[in-house]
């Protein structure tokens, strides 16, 4: 599924996806991308099992470890949400966009082109308020929640400001000029929630590149 998503966007865009799914809600145990495989080499049987305090319980079939910051991030989302079976995490660039909490103009900055691909780099954001109504993808996503993105996710003491600002309900939230995450009951949820925020993202990033041109 990673490699999946991860092939799907990178010819408009630069993503990073980081994906896992709780295991057993009595033993707090989690799977999670081992850090340091491209993400065509994830397979199930790569995914590292972590426990709630980040000890690893299986490497699975590689040596490798996990992403603090990743770790950080869900862990704070399982520990509040025992209702969440799966969380996905994107930099899709519309979904960064929107995250913005700059009020400056939106602008691209062309920084290389290789055949039938070019990359952008975001110079500076304007979506402070964040996603809006205006399309019918972005109301089937519901209520959405923010978080102040403080860097990465290696201070501890943040997981309390990720489970609040996520909420007892919303399976939605974007990380200030970083990114999103997804959650739900399955897998196919959040995969599913994902879709439409994207397509949401980029409709509302289009309307808007179109009304200041």
């Amino acid at each position: 599924m990673v490699a999946h998503l991860s092939r799907s966007f990178l010819l408009s865009l630069c993503v990073c996806v980081c994906s896992q799914a709780r295991i057993s809600q009595e033993k707090e145990h989690f799977l999670i991308n081992a850090f340091g495989l491209l993400y065509r080499e994830v397979t199930a049987g790569s995914l590292v099992k972590v426990d709630m305090q980040g000890n690893i319980v299986d490497r699975g079939n590689t040596t490798l470890g996990v992403n603090k910051a990743g770790f950080i991030l869900h862990a704070a989302v399982h520990a509040a949400r025992p209702d969440i079976k799966c969380i996905i995490h994107t930099h899709v660039k519309s979904t960064v966009i929107v995250s913005q909490a700059s009020l400056s103009p939106v602008s691209f900055t062309r920084i290389y082109t290789v055949p039938h691909v070019t990359f952008y780099c975001l110079q500076v954001g304007s979506m402070k308020q964040g996603l809006m109504p205006c399309s019918q993808t972005a109301i089937l996503v519901g209520d959405v929640s923010y978080h102040n993105y403080q860097g990465l996710f290696v201070d501890e003491e943040e997981k309390e400001t990720l489970a609040r600002d996520l909420g007892p309900v919303n399976k939605v939230m974007f990380l200030r000029n970083h990114g999103v995450i997804t959650c739900g009951v399955t897998v196919e949820e959040a995969w599913g929630l994902m879709e439409r925020v994207i397509a949401a993202c980029e409709t509302q990033v289009r309307d808007v590149m179109k009304f200041k041109s």
